[in-house]
């Protein structure tokens, strides 16, 4: 195999192994540190320095580095397995692309073929250079945005988790496309002509990458649907569920005008007052939930106070806005809230019976909708700092939290969300909407 002189890996490969990594995880939306990324990226274009000295096949040396890669963001910056697969295949596809476009045109406009390019130093060196700072410019551009494939695809999403893997699957499929296409013209012919674009072969390529691309959607698109139609049996679910409670709490009523009419009879006025004080803050609490401008939102919440008695938790709900002027999605901001209560109570349903306590406070503050819950437990920053990364859990099995749908539901909308905890004070998650027109 080709041997690269040693200045080649600080001059060419460490460049290119930086930016596939960075362009990658900047795309997957992942975040690991610059000083991390730096390290793997030399330690990868070290590696292909010796790959190549080894008597193997040319181009070889990508199925061995890229694993590598894999491995190192897996291991040392603590991502998934699956999301640092995800980055590097489409790190590489970014470069791999790139690279079969700048440089047939750089060949091009240079007069210098492309066999003559890799058998100087100088010119290996400066022909990607167009290509690196085109892929440096996009990879600013999409960090400033913070613009990521999950902004469209969402992981938590159960399309996703049906879909998910097939995408990967096609990703991969294309990046080994690219890979065989690339090295039947790279390193066998050692040039590629600029009218050998439209070559039958490339054609053949572009559509079976479209027409796999176009089905993916559609999959995608029948499958949000189906999301659609669940969460509306949902609401219908909560609907029903909240005029069973109406129901039962005026059945409730009967009894407990039942128990002040017989303690006032017995001349009990301080026990009459304070079981009548009681009533009159369960009867509020109800009172507030049912005057929310969103109907699902209120049922949601009536539904959520039954499941938490159920279990014994106290679910406390401080309602001071009404949300009228919230410009959201009713199904949307019923995922939201209902995934922060499910986190909380989930978080205190193995704690001490005076510890198994959720607060939900709903107002306004500064031209802000504010949506907080709280709870008892401590979350360390290993963890606080991952719990919006796409399919993090810390639960066994297919489980997600969900907070990364929260997270992608409530930035879709100009929101933030915000997560302190603290050993004494507990944990808290704020969601900030602005208000009038969110999007």
């Amino acid at each position: 195999m080709e041997q690269m002189p040693l200045y080649m890996v600080f001059l060419q490969s460490f460049p290119e192994t930086l930016i596939l990594i960075y362009i990658g995880l900047v795309l997957a939306g992942a975040k690991v540190s610059d000083k991390n990324i730096i390290i793997i990226a030399l330690i990868g274009a070290t590696l292909s320095y010796f790959i190549r000295i080894l008597p193997i096949p040319p181009g070889s040396n990508v199925f061995i580095q890229l694993p590598v890669i894999v491995i190192l963001l897996f291991g040392v910056c603590k991502l998934s397995l699956w999301l640092s697969v995800v980055s590097i295949i489409l790190g590489f596809l970014c470069v791999s692309f790139a690279e079969m476009l700048f440089i047939p045109l750089v060949s091009y406009i240079s007069g210098i073929s492309i066999q003559e390019a890799l058998a100087t130093p100088l010119w290996r060196i400066l022909f990607p250079l167009p290509e690196f700072a085109f892929l440096a410019l996009i990879t600013f551009y999409l960090r400033h945005k913070d613009i990521h494939i999950f902004k469209v695809i969402n992981p938590d999403m159960p399309e996703f988790k049906i879909y998910g893997k097939p995408l990967i699957i096609l990703s991969l499929s294309v990046g080994l496309v690219v890979l065989g296409f690339y090295y039947q013209f790279f390193i066998e012919r050692k040039q590629l002509p600029l009218d050998s674009i439209l070559t039958p072969l490339l054609l053949v390529i572009l559509v079976a990458v479209v027409l796999s691309l176009s089905l993916s959607w559609k999959m995608l698109s029948a499958a949000r649907q189906e999301k659609l139609v669940e969460l509306q049996q949902f609401h219908i679910t909560n609907l029903l569920e909240m005029t069973q409670i109406i129901k039962a709490q005026r059945h409730d009523f009967v009894n407990h005008l039942q128990v002040i009419y017989g303690l006032v009879n017995l001349g009990h006025t301080d026990q009459t007052q304070d079981y009548i004080q009681t009533l009159y803050k369960d009867v509020q609490v109800t009172n507030n939930i049912l005057q929310l401008a969103f109907p699902e939102l209120s049922a949601l919440l009536l539904v959520k106070t039954g499941v938490a008695t159920a279990r014994n938790i106290s679910l406390e709900i401080i309602q001071k806005s009404d949300l009228s002027s919230l410009m959201v999605p009713p199904m949307e901001l019923v995922t939201v809230v209902g995934n922060l209560l499910n986190n909380a109570m989930e978080a205190v349903e193995n704690l001490e019976p005076n510890l198994k306590t959720v607060k939900l406070k709903i107002y306004e503050n500064s031209g802000l909708y504010i949506i907080q819950t709280q709870n008892p437990g401590y979350m360390p920053p290993e963890i606080k700092n991952k719990i919006f990364e796409p399919g993090f859990s810390t639960k066994t099995g297919d489980r997600g939290t969900g907070l990364a749908s929260v997270k992608y539901q409530v930035e879709k909308h100009n929101g933030m969300v915000l997560v302190s905890s603290h050993p004494e004070n507990g944990t808290r998650f704020t969601i900030c909407y602005p208000r009038g027109k969110g999007a």
